[in-house]
């Protein structure tokens, strides 16, 4: 369509002239409209002020806002992102002032702002506008989100490839015109040369002087288009001076609008060590089997399809027609079956044994056993089995020698009168008849058993299974009493004896032979039980004897001079002094008499003929009697003695009798054996279900070694000295403490006092007064 034409300064402007003028203008903004609304990219016009006069379909489906929501308002605050609107409108309004612009009439790049709220790349056109309605601007927008997504997309690629290449584990480099001119580091690393050094040399230098003219010749045959193989070795020779082997794979290649060889190599060094390793180990393995003492095959498909020098020698054939005949031909006819059954379920994967014993039967109708060890290996592609045999004709006649002699010895053995044990490894492995007697087991529940189930104590059997391995290993023999259990867990005493196998080696066995000293036991325990009560009773009678001496002598000596002074004085003595004399003589009857009458309850005491007549007896009552009766029989003791009685219900039942044995020796010893004074201390209370009854002193106290033999008849304290005593009290109050069924506790040390503290359970009397 053509512009509307202006009419020139001549033609006069006639009505229809100017119809025909505004029609023209009309279709030609119709028409540029139509251009606009059907332009893919975003089309927008906006005042000096940067408000939107203009937006069209384009700008629509790129940036969100409709016509009518974009028209008016500010085009920054529709399309530029926030953190740009500042510079947008910076340099808008420069522009204005200047007329001078960074970004008119220019292509630019830049993020524009979607109405939905997310950022996408855009190119970005404004070009200023100046008609006679003013000034404006214009701007032209496109959406490069896919332009930018392919550059990404191809930049990942371009980086792929590259890191595949840097990467790919063996060298690479590109030669044209016989120059190389591009390498991987890996190339560099593998020829030990600097990257820069490769890229323009031709690549025939870094090949071995030795190699070079056939890599020549292979790189021209390649050049004239004739096929070589896929890959070749060569050697390479680096600054170092060390030679490596390189696996070479050349192909052609366009490359920059020419051909060019792209070459990938890898150093296989090692591996050609290794393979000439492996070569030189088959021609071992070759030799060694070839040399081997055993016969060995291998078995495919029912055929043998190998078979060593040693396999022909012992089946008496022929290695080629061994190879020809069935794996079977040898075989004992009565072994045939069984020994293919296995083979077929081995190489089903069952579980069958893979080493035993079968005959061959050769020429001449001949027999022999070999042993075989079999297992499924793989040969030429395909599952096959292989056996290791050996002739054991001779061990086997040995083994039937051995068993008849065995059983012979066997019946010997288990007509013993003593226990026979081998043990290996402390297993049973062999046991006669005795022994199982002994221990209350079959032979057959015994057998691969640990001779610990037949010991008392797990630690100890492990204790003396170190002794008796070090005597063992030392001298060959070993001996020892110790206790067994039976099965139905008697224990019992035995004397072991043990001898290894072979010397030096108790790993191979040990033969025990045991024998039952219960009876011998029990008579050596009963002679020194009596041993010991003779020993008893003799220090008895020694401190009895050293007792009675002593304390017989004094009140007997004052009874003798008592009455030598009546006889021969006693009509010159005047009345009182005669009753002072048969005083003292009476006194002296009494002390002798007290001792007798302790002697004689100690007696009772251990022969158990001691009474507990328990009655209501108020302990408290009781306590300050006793305390009464003891000042009395001490009138001199310096001593103050206190109570301290706080138990309730006071009374209970208990033997007074006993209680007072307690009681007023404890306090007449601590009395006696508080020379210096002090407190003495006689204390009652409750303690739960218990009454305990408790007599502290501050007198010389007890040497602590001997207080373990403070209740024994007539022990007395080293540290006593003169102060007269039986060591008898403390007995009877031990056995009286044990009739009330109590404990009784000591605490004391030499020169620091001493606190014996009784415990008897409480019994009310509420429930029967006369128990």
């Amino acid at each position: 369509m053509s512009l509307p034409q202006t009419p020139d300064s001549g033609t006069p402007l006639t009505p229809e002239v100017l119809s025909e003028t505004l029609r023209q203008l009309q279709a030609s903004e119709s028409h540029l409209q139509g251009l606009l609304g059907s332009a893919p990219d975003s089309i927008l016009g906006m005042d000096t002020e940067g408000f939107v006069t203009d937006w069209n379909p384009g700008a629509e489906r790129v940036l969100g806002w409709t016509r009518d929501e974009a028209l008016g308002r500010r085009m920054s605050e529709l399309v530029i992102p926030h953190r740009f609107r500042e510079a947008h409108e910076n340099g808008m309004r420069r522009f204005l002032k200047t007329g001078h612009a960074q970004v008119l009439n220019r292509i630019i790049e830049i993020a524009a702002l979607h109405k939905d709220g997310h950022e996408f790349p855009i190119e970005l056109s404004i070009w200023s506008i100046n008609n006679e309605r003013g000034q404006g601007f214009g701007a032209s927008i496109r959406d490069v989100t896919e332009r930018h997504k392919a550059q990404e997309s191809l930049r990942n690629s371009e980086e792929r490839y590259r890191s595949v290449v840097e990467h790919l584990g063996e060298g690479m480099f590109v030669a044209q015109y016989n120059r190389i001119v591009f390498a991987n580091q890996q190339a560099s690393q593998i020829l030990r040369v600097p990257n820069e050094e490769i890229i323009g040399s031709d690549p025939v230098e870094w090949i071995h002087p030795d190699d070079q003219a056939d890599v020549l010749e292979l790189r021209q045959r390649l050049a004239s288009g004739q096929e070589i193989a896929r890959h070749y070795e060569a050697r390479h020779i680096g600054h170092d001076g060390v030679v490596r082997w390189l696996n070479i794979r050349p192909t052609p290649v366009a490359w920059e609008g020419g051909m060019a060889t792209l070459t990938f190599f890898s150093e296989i060094t090692e591996s050609k060590q290794i393979a000439e390793a492996l070569q030189r180990s088959e021609e071992r393995y070759r030799a060694v089997i070839e040399h081997s003492g055993e016969g060995m095959l291998v078995v495919q498909d029912g055929r043998f399809v190998f078979a060593n020098h040693r396999a022909a020698e012992l089946v008496q054939m022929t290695r080629e027609d061994m190879l020809r005949e069935g794996y079977l031909h040898r075989i004992h006819p009565d072994d045939r079956a069984m020994v293919d059954d296995r083979r077929q379920r081995r190489l089903a994967g069952e579980e069958v044994p893979n080493r035993y014993e079968i005959r061959l039967l050769l020429p001449d109708n001949v027999v022999r056993w070999i042993d075989i060890g079999v297992t499924v290996v793989p040969w030429d592609g395909a599952p096959g089995t292989l056996t290791f045999f050996s002739d054991i004709t001779e061990r086997k006649q040995a083994e039937v020698d051995l068993q008849r002699t065995s059983s012979e010895r066997e019946a010997i053995l288990h007509s013993a009168l003593v226990g026979i044990v081998l043990s290996v490894d402390r297993k049973h492995q062999w046991v006669n008849d005795k022994y199982a007697e002994m221990v209350g087991y079959t032979r057959e529940e015994l057998l691969g058993q640990s001779t610990a189930l037949v010991h008392t104590d797990l630690e100890a059997w492990a204790r003396w299974g170190e002794e008796q391995r070090v005597a063992l290993q030392a001298t060959g023999s070993f001996s020892n009493e110790r206790q067994l259990k039976r099965r139905n867990g008697e224990v019992f005493w035995v004397q072991m004896a043990g001898s290894r196998v072979r010397a030096a080696d108790p790993d191979s066995g040990v033969i025990w032979t045991l024998l039952d000293i219960t009876e011998r036991i029990k008579a050596e325990q009963s002679t020194r039980f009596a041993l010991e009560q003779q020993k008893e009773l003799n220090e008895l009678r020694s401190r009895f004897v050293a007792m009675t001496s002593h304390e017989f002598r004094t009140p007997l000596a004052t009874i003798l001079s008592s009455a030598e002074l009546l006889k021969y004085y006693g009509d010159r003595m005047p009345a009182a002094d005669k009753i002072d004399v048969i005083q003292t003589i009476e006194n002296g009857v009494q002390r002798m008499t007290r001792m007798l009458d302790r002697v004689l309850l100690l007696g009772k005491a251990e022969a158990q003929m001691l009474e507990f007549k328990p009655t209501l007896l108020d302990l408290v009552a009781l306590g300050h009697t006793l305390v009464e009766d003891a000042k009395t029989q001490h009138p001199d003791c310096r001593c103050t003695l206190v109570t301290d009685f706080e138990v309730q219900p006071a009374t209970g039942l208990y033997d007074e009798k006993l209680l007072g044995h307690i009681f007023g020796n404890l306090l007449s010893n601590a009395m006696k054996y508080s020379p210096q004074g002090g407190e003495v201390r006689f204390s009652m209370w409750r303690e739960a279900d218990q009454v305990v009854m408790q007599v502290s002193d501050q007198g010389i106290g007890i040497p602590t070694e001997e207080i373990p033999h403070l209740f024994e008849s007539f022990h007395r304290a080293s540290n006593v000295g003169e102060i007269q005593g039986t060591g008898l009290g403390l007995a009877i109050v031990k056995n009286s403490v044990d009739l009330h069924g109590g404990s009784i506790h000591v605490a004391s040390a030499a020169g620091q006092g001493t606190s014996f503290t009784v415990r008897l359970a409480y019994a009310s009397g509420t429930e029967g007064a006369t128990a």
